[in-house]
C-alpha cells in the first residue's frame, strides 16, 4: 500500500481522503525522549574518536575544530568553535536579544602546562524565535604556536548572563608534519565576499546533508602535481578523482560575519589547495577513509560523516519504526522491530530509500521530512509530562500532511476553542475543537 504521507509529500496534487485519519489507531511509544541537559552532554563529548552506533549518535552541544599550518620552526594551531543558538542563554535588552560566552583554552603536553588563551564572543539578534534555533550558530577562533608533539587542549566555557562554567572537556592534538595536509571541509554558502571560503566547522566532520560541501586538501609543494583522491566507506570505493587544478589562500584562518573563513590570495605559493567538489554527495553516516596519492607521497585520513540536523526521533529506533504504522506500514514496522539493533537503522534507511525521488545523492529528503514532522509533533502537541503527541488528532494530521498553509482559531463560547487547519493544495479544511480549555483538541470534521 502506498502511504498517504508519501503521496502528499511527493506530489501534493492527490486528493487524500481525510477519513483515513479517523481510522488510525493511536500508538504508544516505547520510549520517551527527554531533552538532555547541556551540562551533562559536555562531559561525554570528546571521549570517542568514532561513533560506535551511527543510529544513536547525538549532535554535540558545541563543536571544536583544529587545523595546523607550519610557520618557521613552529606550527600555528587554529582552534575554532561552533555552538547552536539554542545552547546559549539570551537576555532581552531593548529590541534585541543578546548572549555571550567566554571560552578558555589551556594547552598541556603530558602534565606540563604550556599556554592559556581566552576567546570571548557576543551575539545580538532581533527575532525571539531564533534564540531557540538549532541550525544557527555562534562561531569563533583562536590560535597557538606549538612545536611538534602530542598535546591536550582543555576548553572551559563560561556562559554569559549566568555564572555557569562548563569544564571536563578534552581535545587530543597531534602536531607534526603528517597532520598539515589533513583535508578541510568547507561550505558553499557564505555571507562574506567571494574571496572568502567558509569552513563547515563541524569538528572536522563531513556533514550528511542535502547541502553541498567540498573538501579542500592542502598540499605543500612548489611543483604542480596530479593528486589522486579515493574515499572509502565499509571497504567500498565511494568516489575516486584525479585533481590537477588548485587554489591559493592566505595561510591562516579568519573570522568574518560570525563565520570561519579562508581568504583567497593568488600570491601565496606555500600551500596549494586541491578541491574535491560535493564530497558528501554519495556518503552515508559513519566513518570514511580519505586516501591521497601523488608521485611523491601517499597519505590516508580517517574522517566521520555526521548528520548534524538528524531528527531527534531517529535517536530512538523503536519509536521511529513504530511511527511508520500511522502512515500504513504496520507490517514493515513489525518486521523491522524484530531484527537486531545493529541492523535496524540500516534496514530503516534502506526502506525509505525506495521513496527517494533523487537517487543521485545519498541524502533522502522524504526520510528527513517524515521524522522532522515527528519531532515537531512531539514538541508542539505532547501533553504536559507525556509523549503522546502522535496519539493526538492534530499530531497525526501534521504527520500526514505537514504544516498547514493557514491556521484560523475562533472562540465560540466559554472553554470552546475551534481551530481550522487550511491546506490549499488539498482544497481541504480540517476542524479541531477544544471544549475543555486545556489544549486537548479533537478533530470534529
Amino acid at each position: 500500500m502506498t502511504s498517504f504521507f508519501l503521496l502528499y509529500f511527493s506530489f501534493q496534487k492527490t486528493t487524500i481522503s481525510l477519513n483515513f485519519i479517523k481510522q488510525l489507531k493511536p500508538i504508544k511509544s516505547k520510549e520517551i525522549l527527554f531533552f538532555i541537559c547541556i551540562l551533562l552532554s559536555f562531559n561525554i563529548l570528546f571521549a570517542q574518536k568514532r561513533i560506535a552506533h551511527k543510529a544513536l549518535s547525538k549532535r554535540p552541544p558545541i563543536y571544536f575544530e583544529t587545523h595546523l599550518i607550519p610557520s618557521s620552526s613552529l606550527f600555528t594551531c587554529f582552534i575554532s568553535f561552533k555552538i547552536p543558538y539554542n545552547n546559549l542563554l539570551f537576555v532581552r535588552e531593548g529590541a534585541k536579544f543578546n548572549s555571550e560566552l567566554t571560552i578558555t583554552y589551556e594547552i598541556f603536553e603530558g602534565d606540563k602546562f604550556i599556554s592559556r588563551k581566552f576567546n570571548r564572543k557576543t551575539i545580538s539578534i532581533a527575532e525571539y524565535e531564533k534564540t531557540d534555533a538549532e541550525d544557527l550558530f555562534l562561531e569563533g577562533i583562536t590560535n597557538f604556536k606549538l612545536s611538534e608533539g602530542e598535546y591536550r587542549i582543555l576548553p572551559s566555557i563560561l556562559l554569559g548572563n549566568t555564572d555557569i562554567e562548563i569544564k571536563n572537556m578534552s581535545l587530543n592534538l597531534l602536531v607534526d608534519s603528517s597532520q598539515i595536509m589533513k583535508p578541510i571541509v568547507i561550505s558553499n554558502s557564505s555571507n562574506c565576499d567571494s574571496s572568502n571560503i567558509k569552513l563547515a566547522n563541524f569538528q572536522n566532520r563531513i556533514p550528511f546533508s542535502k547541502d553541498e560541501y567540498d573538501l579542500l586538501i592542502p598540499i605543500y609543494s612548489k611543483d604542480d602535481l596530479l593528486l589522486n583522491v579515493i574515499i572509502k566507506q565499509d571497504e567500498k570505493i565511494i568516489t575516486e578523482n584525479e585533481i590537477t587544478e588548485y587554489e591559493l589562500f592566505n595561510n591562516e584562518l579568519f573570522e568574518c560575519n560570525n563565520q570561519i573563513v579562508l581568504v583567497k590570495n593568488n600570491n601565496s605559493e606555500l600551500i596549494k589547495y586541491f578541491r574535491l567538489n560535493f564530497v558528501n554527495k554519495n556518503l552515508i553516516e559513519g566513518n570514511a577513509t580519505i586516501f591521497l596519492k601523488s608521485e611523491t607521497f601517499e597519505l590516508e585520513f580517517d574522517m566521520n560523516v555526521f548528520w548534524n540536523e538528524k531528527p531527534k526521533s531517529l535517536l530512538s529506533l523503536d519509536g521511529a519504526i513504530s511511527a511508520m504504522k500511522i502512515i500504513g506500514y504496520k507490517d514493515v514496522a513489525d518486521s523491522l522491530l524484530g531484527i537486531s539493533d545493529e541492523e535496524q537503522y540500516k534496514a530503516l534507511f534502506n526502506f525509505w530509500s525506495k521513496f527517494d525521488d533523487n537517487n543521485t545523492t545519498s541524502f533522502n529528503e522524504i526520510f528527513y521530512e517524515f521524522y522532522s514532522r515527528i519531532d515537531f509533533v512531539r514538541k508542539e502537541f505532547n501533553s504536559l509530562g507525556k509523549n503522546d503527541g502522535l496519539d493526538t488528532d492534530r499530531g497525526r494530521t501534521y504527520l500526514l500532511f505537514g504544516k498547514p498553509d493557514k491556521i484560523e482559531r475562533t472562540y465560540s463560547e466559554i472553554y470552546n476553542v475551534l481551530e481550522v487547519w487550511i491546506y490549499n493544495s488539498l482544497n481541504e479544511k480540517i476542524y479541531f475543537s477544544d471544549k475543555t480549555g486545556t489544549g486537548k483538541f479533537e478533530r470534529v470534521k
